[in-house]
């Protein structure tokens, strides 16, 4: 093993735990129902304490001293013990940020440590002839494995309350591309299927507004786990693991929103375009707070640039899609797409480099050069649909999500007739949507699917 294999283990582990949390609501996180009658937040006060203690040795190792030493299972079970007694009175957020911050730690020192250090079984004669790097796989990747199952066991009872409903639907559901009523379309039960079992709860509450008989309220009290008391979001952002609000968290929420209606003096609308409102600099961007960068975070989110278009106009063009936002925030990004917006992000194939002006002209409002750029944007679709194969029908219509949109309503009707005919067809077997990213994505990919095709009349 080298440093290379260690951090993969520890990555992939950690991937699967964080998974498994993302699941997870605040009360869910707070319940007995783990074996000695822990919570999930005893389990992350537990895999912090012994995370924080792997660094604690490995710094104590290096100055030269003798760390205590945990002997024998009697001090094992006292030192657990102990850890329950002192964060059982703190709360859910507090545990989450100190196991964090001590995952961080260890995280940082494999990184940084000299090889010898890690896999030299001579280097520290504490260790009686075993490599250090067996101290971190026992406070990190092996630990999460001893209890993956009891969360896996966890999750798989309180989804069964949450499963969408099987073939037979004992709601009256509308009558979609003559399925028979009250029995569910077969793209809608495939999909039902896989949300059931890898669906964060926000997806599930998406899938149940839509297609069962849950309200607005339903949704906005499960993204509510998600608002911070700045008003901004986190955790919604796959790639982004900082327990802090950020702009792209935020930006989901509001799509989110966007498919719901919610009433717009709705507390968690009124929190989320304070937080908007309050952290926009004077060029109109939406940037990362430090805090960000000491968390886990997707390369190209770590060399994200600004002032940069996205995710600015993406916000923009969504909080004008729900009417909201002050007038000073809108003439900022105004502004900033004044200076920065460029013809030649529309004429390459870069998905990304399309998508502020995709979002930001997705409602009829016009300035200078507005419509020359929604006309860009839905040219660029076209141009993708005749010559590259390679954008997947999912794409293509997070760019056109509903016939009511702008772009969509420009586009001919056989190019987006085209493209919902390959996204019904794209549904793999197991009834989610592949995604070229990170598998977290998929639940959130199928559900946006899903809702598309039935605003389109598809399902």
């Amino acid at each position: 093993m080298d440093r290379t294999d260690l951090l993969t283990l520890i990555s992939n582990a950690r991937t699967r735990l964080e998974s498994a949390l993302a699941r997870l609501t605040p009360a869910q996180m707070t319940e007995p129902d783990l074996p000695s009658n822990w919570s999930v937040k005893d389990l992350l006060a537990h895999l912090g304490r012994w995370e924080e203690r792997a660094v604690y040795l490995y710094a104590t190792l290096v100055r030269g001293d003798s760390p205590e030493t945990i002997r024998n299972e009697e001090e094992v079970d006292a030192f657990n013990a102990e850890t329950l007694e002192m964060f059982r009175p703190r709360s859910l957020d507090e545990v989450r940020e100190y196991e964090r911050t001590a995952y961080n730690e260890l995280l940082h020192q494999v990184e940084t440590a000299p090889e010898e250090d890690l896999f030299d079984p001579t280097r520290f004669a504490w260790t009686d002839g075993q490599p250090f790097v067996n101290l971190v796989s026992v406070n990190t990747y092996d630990h999460y494995a001893e209890h993956m199952p009891a969360l896996d066991a966890k999750l798989a009872e309180d989804r069964e309350a949450l499963r969408p409903p099987a073939v037979e639907s004992p709601l009256d559901l509308p009558d979609y591309s003559g399925s028979p009523p009250g029995r569910l379309n077969p793209v809608v039960q495939l999909a039902s299927e896989f949300l059931g079992r890898e669906g964060r709860n926000i997806d599930l509450a998406l899938y149940h507004y839509h297609f069962g008989a849950k309200s607005v309220e339903s949704v906005l009290d499960v993204l509510a786990h998600h608002q911070n008391e700045d008003g901004g979001f986190r955790d919604l952002e796959v790639d982004i693991h900082a327990p802090v609000s950020n702009p792209f968290a935020t930006e989901i929420a509001l799509v989110i929103l966007t498919w719901i209606d919610p009433p717009r003096d709705h507390p968690l609308v009124k929190r989320l375009v304070s937080y908007l409102e309050t952290t926009q600099d004077e060029e109109g961007n939406w940037t990362f707070t430090p805090e960000v960068y000491q968390y886990e975070l997707a390369p190209w989110f770590q060399g994200w640039q600004w002032p940069n278009l996205n995710p600015s106009c993406s916000l923009a063009g969504l909080l004008k899609e729900l009417g909201l936002g002050s007038d000073l925030l809108h003439k900022r990004v105004q502004s900033l797409f004044d200076r920065l917006a460029n013809p030649a992000d529309l004429v390459s194939n870069e998905f990304y480099a399309a998508r502020p002006y995709a979002y930001y002209f997705q409602t009829e409002w016009n300035f200078p050069m507005a419509e020359l750029y929604r006309s860009g944007a839905v040219w660029w679709l076209i141009r993708q649909h005749l010559t590259n194969p390679d954008l997947d029908a999912t794409h293509f219509i997070e760019y056109a999500p509903n016939p009511e949109s702008a772009v969509a309503k420009r586009l001919p009707p056989d190019v987006l007739k085209a493209k919902l005919d390959q996204l019904l067809t794209d549904q793999s077997g197991d009834g989610g949507w592949t995604t070229p990213y990170d598998p977290r994505w998929r639940p959130w990919v199928t559900i946006r699917n899903l809702m598309s095709l039935r605003a389109y009349g598809r399902i």
